[in-house]
């Protein structure tokens, strides 16, 4: 059992934070775990409500526990505006953030997305450049929220928004890891909490929720229409943070005595947040394509496991067109022919991964492959490699109306 904050449903240090368009100043706690932060670091957190409210309870938790050498920064702003792309473009909001990393203190600098709008790499790396500038060393935390509309969606339907924002955002991740190999890129995608609380609670095993909205403790959502959340949530996401990013085990800090079983449900966001942390990049890259109408080629890489065993393996295209619907396929065999606006690179025995998708407005899109089930005996080990391509509709190029990706080669292990 967590141990106890009193009063009930009490975090002392919430109440005084307000959500405004000024910076909010108060305790914070550190980056990654390392021993040099191990009792706290200087932060700063930016972002909109789905994201600040969470580190203002991760502020909380941390000062009631005792890490003495933190201190927090944090500047709002609402919806999409608290995204990385539209703060940066908002001259007034990025002064406001750069007064803060100006001051060449800031260890841990943590932003969110707004699903893909304003959240592409270009907008997180031109903050991470910004913050280089200053500070060498800061890292990074890119955390991931819930989705928005949650009380009028189904459990299923929200917990699949979750998880699939949760991959597409994990492509830029990985490009931003890639383009700044000696910076720490830390990411949690800690919406996953309300996810796992809403199957609780719509199966009646979350007592401590009585309400699927209201505005008291007992309630999951405070809205309906937003879907912003209640106390319990914010409370458990910034639990999420410390264990994640502080290495903080749960059942070692005070906290409200929620009787719920919280322990199970961070331990379900870890789990599903632990491939994340380990989740490399595979496959090589053959066959380049054209560029499409945005003016760039589309990008296939793999991400995950290639053991058959751990069926962990996703294909990934990043820099489509956003918006715009497209298939995996994989062959048995590379080619290297002109098809469409591009080249196809796959060939031999070619199989279609059904249904066909649509790229997000940052031209994003994951893809998981069942290596056990209908595809098992495409990727059988000590094969010479399976052969994988995104095929797209491009109809603004003007030509023949589709184009296609690299095309990526992966070979698999037991």
């Amino acid at each position: 059992m967590l141990r106890s904050l009193s009063p009930r449903h009490a975090l002392p240090h919430l109440a005084p934070i307000a959500l405004g368009a000024a910076v909010l100043a108060a305790p914070c706690l550190a980056a990654p775990a390392p021993v040099d932060f191990e009792k706290g670091a200087r932060c700063l957190f930016i972002g909109h409500s789905f994201f600040i409210p969470v580190a203002a309870n991760f502020n909380a938790i941390a000062t009631t526990n005792g890490f003495t050498e933190h201190e927090m920064s944090a500047v709002f702003r609402g919806s999409v505006a608290g995204a990385p792309g539209a703060m940066w473009d908002d001259p007034a909001t990025r002064a406001e953030v750069e007064a803060q990393l100006a001051t060449g203190q800031i260890e841990l600098f943590g932003l969110t997305s707004f699903g893909a709008l304003s959240s592409s790499f270009d907008d997180y790396a031109r903050w991470f450049d910004l913050a280089l500038q200053y500070n060498p060393d800061t890292r990074f935390f890119i955390g991931i929220p819930w989705k928005s509309n949650g009380p009028s969606s189904s459990a299923d339907a929200f917990e699949d928004a979750i998880e699939t924002t949760a991959y597409d955002q994990f492509v830029v991740t990985a490009q931003l890891r890639s383009a700044y190999p000696q910076s720490t890129v830390e990411y949690l995608a800690y919406g996953k909490t309300s996810a796992v609380m809403r199957n609780m609670f719509d199966a009646g095993t979350l007592p401590d929720i009585t309400e699927l909205v209201g505005q008291g403790p007992e309630a999951l959502f405070a809205d309906g229409f937003t879907g912003h959340a209640g106390p319990m949530m914010l409370e458990l996401c910034a639990l999420s943070w410390m264990e994640h990013l502080y290495g903080a085990a749960p059942e070692t800090l005070a906290s409200t005595p929620w009787t719920s079983d919280v322990l199970a449900i961070l331990r379900e966001v870890a789990e599903f947040n632990a491939p994340f942390q380990e989740l490399e990049e595979h496959g090589d890259v053959f066959c380049l394509s054209s560029t499409h109408s945005g003016g760039v080629r589309a990008s296939l890489t793999g991400l995950g496991s290639v053991r058959i065993s751990d069926n962990a393996f996703r294909v990934a295209v990043s820099g489509a067109p956003a918006e715009t619907f497209g298939l995996f396929v994989l062959g048995s065999a590379a080619i290297d022919q002109p098809l469409g606006d591009g080249r196809l690179c796959v060939g031999g025995n070619v199989t279609r991964l059904n249904p066909a998708s649509s790229t997000d407005v940052a031209g994003n899109l994951v893809r998981e492959i069942d290596l056990v089930g209908p595809y098992g005996a495409a990727v059988q080990p000590g094969l010479p490699g399976v052969h994988f391509q995104f095929w797209f509709r491009d109809v603004p190029a003007g030509g023949s109306g589709f184009n296609l990706s690299n095309g990526l080669r992966v070979e698999f292990t037991p």
